[in-house]
């Protein structure tokens, strides 16, 4: 997402060069990574000094992740990424931080997931997949506020250890169902507070 107030601290470029370099120093835990550039946006603002500014930032840091996944790299497809039981074969992570993407980007999330995977015939575990995408557009709207003090409240959440991406997903992944998907996706809602 390019932001074009100028209301994000850092850039996606930034933020994705700081996670970089968390993954280059050994950080394969998606919860550390998250909660890591959650604290790299607070040190850069200390201030609530604009509105949607933390909204922004959140934005970015999602881009940035969504970035790191979805080029061609080493973590490609979420490739050594430590998600506990979703780990899986990176597709958790990946379809997570797309549908979070493009829900902060165009509010598109549940809509890309859809056209992707109709695109994709709906191959293989395209119904997990979509799961993990919808909550991930749910995940973005979650830190889209009304206010810079609600969203920072929410950030701190993760950055305490209060809240975690594996603790919303729950104890087992989706089962390739709608109905799994389903129930997924209305468990982590429940999680996550909406």
């Amino acid at each position: 997402m390019v932001d074009l107030l100028g209301l994000s601290e850092l850039s996606s470029k930034q933020y994705r060069t700081f996670i970089e370099g968390r993954l280059n120093s050994g950080e394969r835990n998606i919860n550390k990574l998250w909660r890591d550039a959650l604290n790299h946006y607070l040190a850069h603002d200390p201030e609530n000094d604009c509105v949607w500014d933390c909204e922004d930032d959140v934005e970015e840091i999602i881009e940035a992740f969504y970035n790191i996944f979805s080029s061609d790299g080493p973590f490609q497809h979420g490739q050594g990424i430590n998600a506990g039981v979703h780990t899986g074969d990176g597709s958790s992570v990946t379809h997570f931080f797309a549908g979070a993407e493009y829900e902060g980007a165009f509010e598109l999330g549940e809509r890309a997931q859809d056209i992707f995977e109709i695109i994709g015939r709906r191959g293989g575990d395209w119904l997990s997949d979509t799961a993990y995408a919808y909550t991930g557009a749910d995940f973005s709207d979650y830190f889209d506020t009304f206010t810079e003090k609600e969203c920072r409240k929410r950030v701190k959440e993760f950055t305490t250890g209060n809240k975690t991406i594996t603790g919303l997903w729950g104890p087992t992944p989706p089962s390739n169902t709608k109905k799994g998907l389903a129930i997924f996706r209305r468990a982590f809602r429940t999680r996550l507070g909406l």
